[in-house]
């Protein structure tokens, strides 16, 4: 296929299957890393961004260090305001140039121009990357998979060439993609992915510098000792949860149905059949795919696949305690593998006796992945129907019913709201803002006695809880109690001052 109409192509179907995800508001981790973040609404916040401190809200600690999406956002900000279109918009385009990478990648390692474009048509349409597409906080994946694409271009063309011009590029796209997100020092393994696939000695001269990039990373970076979160769990528990991951992945990968976030931070037995069928997949794909490594007669499309798919999973492998045992936005980097693997054989197809079949057929697949990416971009247009819909995956997530219970409120739905916070607080009953919220809700509702009881419960599982005292103060002054409501408010006011 000419060149111009393969990224035409590409760039029409990206722009046509996320165009009604444009509309989508403000959601989930949105709120705190993108609307209520201060820190993106000036330029002079990136210097506390690039010292660890995103979001300007003093305590706070995020497990990550990923400077390059804040600034994305602050661009974002600079042009659009809070308009989430705008943001939108930009995630689109940068998913865009990640499929248009993959083509230029797809295209260096195997020469074939019908298997580039299907390669990067598949990858721009797969309802899986909705995910880190339609959901504004989940740019980090398709940002830091830009400069990881653009890496390996570069790495590759040095190898050809001999030019150490590429290889420098390889660098400064590496260094911004793990400015991106943490994951991408994973960036070595799959060039030793590349070279065990294609049969191409490495030249350890370039290999190791990337090495001890990663351990000056976890020394230099801040935060950088701390991006996991940590947890009670041992690596014996967690990891189990990796290979049923595994499982799961292959069902969405082939068939992505029911796609939803909030997975939830489950353990599994390593007796459990998930975990089971996952080892026997890893593998069983795994030592096929190093039988069929780079020899005469074999071109290492299979084997670069199969390595690349589990070299960037591993990150999220839990071996470091991760929130969750699996997401569908952790599948950005990874899908490459499953789609390279699938243009290798569909191209074969059209090549072959049935091409008119084939060409029908592959068709099919691709509008069907379309129309699923177009449905899927609509749990995420909306924060009430986000949140209602993921419930139903998730019953027992008490975030997920508090922050609807947020949505229900803002949206004057003040008895479901309260019926939300409670369900959130039966899950979790120790969070402080789960009561001040509803006894907020009850407030509303004239329903002071209730109010009152709720704000005491959070000031007694934090007693330095400025807006409950002051929440409370307004309550008891609301039903006649003055002196209570003076007492609470020389309370809060006493916090305030120790607190500056």
């Amino acid at each position: 296929m000419k060149v111009f109409l393969s990224v035409l192509l590409i760039i029409a179907a990206g722009f046509a299957i996320y165009a009604n995800s444009i509309g989508g508001k403000f959601l989930w981790d949105d709120e705190l890393l993108v609307s209520g973040n201060p820190v993106i609404r000036e330029w002079s916040g990136a210097a506390d961004i690039f010292q660890g401190k995103p979001t300007g809200f003093q305590g706070m600690v995020l497990y990550m260090y990923r400077p390059l999406q804040f600034i994305s956002y602050m661009a974002d900000y600079s042009l659009w305001g809070l308009d989430a279109r705008g943001y939108h918009v930009t995630g689109i385009i940068i998913h865009i140039l990640v499929a248009l990478s993959i083509y230029r990648l797809a295209y260096l390692i195997s020469k074939n121009p019908l298997l580039a474009f299907l390669a990067g048509l598949l990858f721009v349409v797969n309802p899986i990357n909705t995910e880190a597409v339609s959901y504004i906080s989940g740019r980090a994946d398709p940002l830091s998979a830009l400069f990881i694409f653009l890496g390996m271009i570069f790495y590759v063309r040095s190898e050809e060439a001999g030019r150490k011009g590429y290889y420098f590029l390889m660098l400064l796209c590496w260094a911004l993609a793990v400015l991106s997100r943490e994951s991408s020092l994973v960036f070595p393994l799959l060039l030793l992915a590349y070279h065990v696939s294609f049969g191409k000695k490495a030249d350890w001269r370039y290999l190791l510098p990337l090495f001890l990039g990663i351990l000056l990373y976890a020394i230099v970076i801040p935060n950088g000792r701390n991006i996991y979160m940590s947890c009670p769990t041992s690596i014996a528990e967690r990891l189990p949860g990796f290979f049923a991951s595994i499982t799961s992945y292959m069902r969405l990968l082939l068939a992505p149905i029911g796609l939803h976030m909030e997975y939830g931070n489950r353990l599994f037995a390593w007796s459990d059949p998930a975990v089971i069928s996952g080892i026997a997949v890893s593998a069983s794909l795994t030592a096929f795919a190093l039988a069929r490594r780079g020899a005469p007669g074999r071109d290492g499309i299979f084997c670069f696949s199969v390595l690349w798919f589990f070299a960037a999973l591993l990150p999220y492998s839990n071996v470091l305690p991760m929130n969750a045992y699996m997401a569908e936005h952790w599948l950005y980097l990874p899908l490459f593998g499953f789609v390279l693997m699938a243009a290798k054989l569909f191209s074969a197809m059209i090549g072959g006796r049935f091409r008119r079949l084939s060409v029908a057929a592959v068709t099919c697949i691709i509008l069907a992945f379309s129309a699923m990416t177009v449905a899927q971009n609509r749990y995420w247009e909306d924060p009430i129907r986000f949140y209602e819909t993921t419930i139903r995956y998730s019953p027992g997530s008490h975030r997920l019913y508090y922050n609807l219970g947020i949505q229900y409120k803002n949206s004057s739905r003040l008895r479901d709201a309260i019926d939300c916070y409670g369900k959130a607080i039966s899950l979790s009953p120790d969070i402080p803002s789960y009561y001040n919220n509803r006894a907020n809700a009850y407030a509303q509702e004239g329903e002071f006695d209730k109010a009152i009881s709720d704000y005491t419960k959070a000031i007694e599982l934090d007693p330095a809880h400025i807006n409950a005292y002051l929440n409370r103060a307004t309550a008891y002054q609301q039903s006649n109690q003055p002196e209570k409501a003076a007492r609470d408010l020389e309370k809060a006011d006493s916090l305030i001052r120790s607190a500056r």
